[in-house]
This record gives C-alpha cells, structure tokens and sequence, in this order.
C-alpha cells in the first residue's frame, strides 16, 4: 500500500504488522504533518465481524485522553479499506526494544511500567475501559524510551458491570490470566495480571512461565504449585519491594492479587526508593 492516500493521509512505510493490523509511517496530504495508519489486513476486510471489531476498538481508544495512551485523530474507511490515524511514536513496540534495546530499557525499566500502569489506571477508574490485551507488542516505545503509549484497543471492551463474562479465549496466552483462561468471571484485574507478567519479563529478562507448546504454557498459568523463580535471581539490582510488587500483580488467586493498579503504582514507586 506504499504511495497509496487514505483519508488525507500518504502511506509511506510500513512500520508493523499484526494479527489484525498492519502500521504505517504517514503524513498528511494538507500539511505534511506525520502520523501512523493503522489499516485493517486485506484479508480481514470481507469479515463484517473483524470490521465491527476493528472499528469498536479504535472508538473506545478516540474517547481516551491521557498521555500514555497512543492519540487517535481519525477513524475512517476509504475505498471499503478501514483505517484509524493516529499519533506517530518514532520508536519501536517494547518486545522489539526488549530483543534489540536492552540497554536502553535496563537504564529505565520502571518508568515504562509506571507509564503503562497510569495508562490502565486511567482506563479502569476514568474510562471505565478493560483493555485485554496488555502486551510488549501492544506498547510503544520512543527511541529515548521517554515516550510511551499504551495501543492498541482491538480486544478492549467497556466495564459496565462488576464482573464480565466470555464463552471464548481471545488474547496472548502468554498473558492471559488464570481467570480468562478457565472462562470465568473477570474484572480490571487481567490487565493488571498482564501488566505483571511483562513486567516480570522487562526485569528478569525471560517470561515468568514457559512450555513446549500453547498447553503446557496455559497449565502453567492456571497450576497454583507453578511459581516463577525470583527475579533477584536473574536480575540482583532489583529491590526486594520492586519483586514483592510484581509478584503480587501476577498472583494466579484473583484474591491475593492487586484489586486496583493504583496500588501496583505504589508499591513500585515506594520500590525505587529502597
């Protein structure tokens, strides 16, 4: 699709590719201004479904306001090819930093998480938003790593109950959490079980859970007598309360685990300073 314009916008490059999705450095047609298209695959575009979907998902992330969520300016179809505009993060998403910038994110683990934490805080307390698919890839990075966005609302879906419910598994299982996986009732709390299992990843630098197939890696998650090793061990400098945080984010009993991710900010931050 590069040189081809879509709602007032030329594609330049392709930046990423998804499941869903592929990315594209852009600029605007009027002002030259860069931005991102995020346009639906071609092969997903006769799915009325993966439409419905791909649109819901950019609207609940257009009622976003908060500067760790990626902006998105517009959301349009052009030419039966359904689009979304958005903010433009020269970087990388954070699985591409975690493989190729360990450097960069060894000097600032913890502000990338804190910025994503506020990010959920936000969509838990204000928007009212579950994200479900709190993932490296679904995070943006700047080159600094002062940048970073929270992206990519496709599984996103709004709270207006206590619990939700689903008869089906959608998602990394890398980093679904135990409730999601068994289809039981869940809440806020997946994200924050995500968002614990990739901090776990960001600091120790390897997953928490392993398996030789997608099986094995789910009964993991689910099998209470399962625990990650301590991330001290893979990664000495970091303090007893940064590893107690993120263990208790990514506790399996929905109980034990943080009811808010404001406290995972907390105790992180407190973490810092010892």
């Amino acid at each position: 699709m590069f040189g081809t314009t879509l709602g007032g916008f030329e594609l330049i490059e392709r930046i990423n590719r998804g499941g869903v999705s592929e990315v594209y450095r852009a600029r605007s047609t009027s002002t030259g201004e860069p931005a991102a298209v995020r346009v639906l695959l071609p092969e997903l575009r006769g799915s009325a479904t993966a439409v419905r979907r791909f649109f819901r998902g950019a609207r609940l992330e257009a009622r976003c306001d908060h500067p760790n969520i990626l902006k998105v300016s517009h959301i349009g179809e052009d030419r039966t090819t359904p689009f979304v505009v958005t903010e433009l993060v020269v970087g990388d998403n954070l699985r591409r930093f975690m493989l190729e910038k360990r450097e960069v994110l060894r000097l600032k683990p913890i502000p990338i998480l804190l910025a994503v934490a506020e990010a959920l805080a936000y969509l838990h307390h204000t928007a009212r938003i579950i994200h479900r698919d709190v993932k490296p890839e679904n995070v943006l990075v700047s080159d600094d790593a002062e940048v970073v966005r929270l992206s990519d609302f496709g599984l996103a879906v709004e709270k207006r109950r206590a619990f939700l419910t689903s008869k089906r598994l959608s998602g990394s299982p890398s980093y679904l959490a135990p409730e999601r996986l068994r289809l039981q009732r869940y809440d806020e709390r997946v994200d924050i079980y995500a968002l614990g299992i990739m901090a776990y990843e960001l600091l120790a630098a390897h997953p928490p859970y392993s398996g030789e197939t997608e099986q094995e890696l789910m009964r993991a998650h689910t099998n209470l007598k399962v625990k990650p090793e301590p991330i001290r061990r893979s990664n000495p400098g970091v303090s007893r309360e940064i590893e107690q945080a993120v263990f208790r984010a990514l506790e399996k009993d929905l109980r034990k685990r943080y009811p808010d991710v404001r406290l995972f900010i907390r105790d992180m931050t407190l973490g810092t300073q010892h």
